[in-house]
């Protein structure tokens, strides 16, 4: 197969999201997301290998960008939400669920807003998480929260619902918080936000919120 029908091939297939084509023996390998559920790493090699990398990706307007530094590349098929993160070594890809976002952290990491009945308890949150194959989450970015009041936004139905997050305050302390899980780390200048305050619901001696 050529490197032109290898591409085409790979464009015309919407599951495939990468193809690998060596040019010595015309071997071409394409990665599907039926198949390959996994994190992909893509390493950068020298022109000596032979092998042309290429993936998939959803460009504003049929754009393209001059540098691809700071530039957040991402591809939707059917099923998944994949991004694409510039990494050291190369490219890191990462999937997503069907409703699900990614985030952007140190280890890949997907979320979705899940509005519970009003009065349901954190246990029985991080049961509801545990039922989908997740964990309950802490916030550690500003996008984050913006991400996150849409969310409520948009599930708005007239009805009181809420959403829990991870993490519990460490005495009177406004940015330390203890979490459940490995999944959020602190950071005290984001938590420091008026943003990022409001998430979080005290109750006072008096019953007030």
């Amino acid at each position: 197969m050529s490197n032109e029908e290898c591409i085409d091939s790979c464009l015309n297939d919407s599951a495939c999201v990468l193809l690998q084509y060596n040019s010595i023996n015309d071997e071409c390998f394409q990665w599907n997301t039926s198949l390959h559920l996994q994190f992909l790493l893509l390493q950068e090699s020298g022109p000596e290998s032979h092998y042309y990398v290429m993936f998939k990706v959803d460009l504003p307007n049929d754009t393209c960008p001059a540098s691809l530094d700071n530039v957040n590349l991402y591809f939707f098929t059917d099923i998944y939400y994949i991004s694409w993160i510039k990494t050291y070594f190369g490219w890191q890809a990462g999937y997503c669920r069907d409703g699900w976002r990614r985030l952007i952290r140190s280890t890949p990491t997907c979320i979705k807003a899940v509005p519970m009945l009003f009065g349901t308890s954190k246990p029985e949150a991080e049961a509801k998480c545990n039922s989908i194959g997740a964990k309950l989450i802490g916030v550690e970015t500003e996008n984050e929260v913006n991400w996150m009041w849409e969310q409520v936004k948009q599930n708005a139905s007239g009805q009181k619902s809420l959403y829990w997050l991870d993490g519990e305050r460490v005495g009177v302390e406004r940015t330390k918080f203890t979490y459940s899980n490995i999944m959020t780390y602190n950071n005290d200048k984001l938590l420091s936000n008026t943003s990022i305050a409001e998430l979080s619901i005290t109750t006072t001696p008096n019953g007030q919120m």
